[in-house]
């Protein structure tokens, strides 16, 4: 049976139980995470999403861009960081009028770019000296913010948020703190899957999928407010 995780002197631990405990705290790391990500669905936002009542979950507007980038936050969306696969309700496909086979080329979609965003997330992890294992992209998202240094994650925040409102140029690929690498890997994949979906059924069916009721998003936004005045930019 595992140990349970409690005020013990961790000097008289072998080393056996020293793993087991690393591990169950690990676990309960996870849970912990996933309940948080159950309260935001269920309320319906993110960090700070009750600003945003109603989301747009297709092409990000400019306006919403520029008024992000103000605030230094952004809003990473979308199936990807759900651990559970995407599966179109039917609700979903005889609204849309999707056919049997382009409701399963739309999870193939979303499948391929939550896979993607996993070995994205794994691979940053790993570079700061971490071990994936088993851990969801929520969880290892969570783990480079933590283990960020400095000002990397704040930098990281605004940046992504300027470039998006056209205010910054993008920084070249593979540069880059490994958070900020994360946050623009899924920017990327949030603009690629609308390019799929606007290429297999038309940008209109496309919008009318993504903002359908019965279609479940992560939605997340990570502020850290304006850089101070005299800043030099990230």
């Amino acid at each position: 049976p595992r140990p349970t995780v409690e005020a013990v002197e961790l000097g008289k631990l072998e080393r056996p139980q020293l793993v087991a405990m690393v591990q169950a705290l690990r676990d309960e790391k996870e849970s912990l995470l996933k309940q948080r990500a159950e309260l935001q669905k269920a309320l319906g936002t993110g960090e700070h999403g009750g600003d945003h009542p109603k989301r747009n979950y297709y092409r990000f507007e400019q306006e919403e861009l520029l008024e992000s980038a103000k605030k230094g936050e952004v809003r990473i969306r979308g199936p990807q960081i759900r651990a559970e696969g995407y599966t179109v309700k039917d609700s979903v496909r005889s609204d849309i009028g999707l056919t049997p086979d382009e409701g399963a080329k739309v999870e193939a979609i979303f499948a391929r770019s939550t896979a993607r965003v996993h070995d994205g997330l794994a691979a940053l992890y790993q570079e700061i000296g971490g071990d994936p294992g088993s851990l969801s992209s929520q969880s290892m998202l969570e783990e480079l913010r933590s283990k960020s240094l400095g000002s990397d994650y704040a930098d990281a925040v605004r940046l992504l948020a300027n470039v998006r409102a056209g205010l910054a140029a993008p920084p070249a690929p593979g540069t880059g703190s490994a958070i900020s690498r994360a946050y623009f890997l899924f920017d990327a994949e949030d603009r690629r899957v609308i390019d799929e979906l606007d290429a297999l059924i038309g940008p209109a069916r496309a919008e009318a999928l993504l903002n359908h009721p019965d279609v479940g998003h992560s939605n997340n936004t990570f502020g850290v407010g304006p850089a101070p005045q005299g800043a030099k930019k990230p």
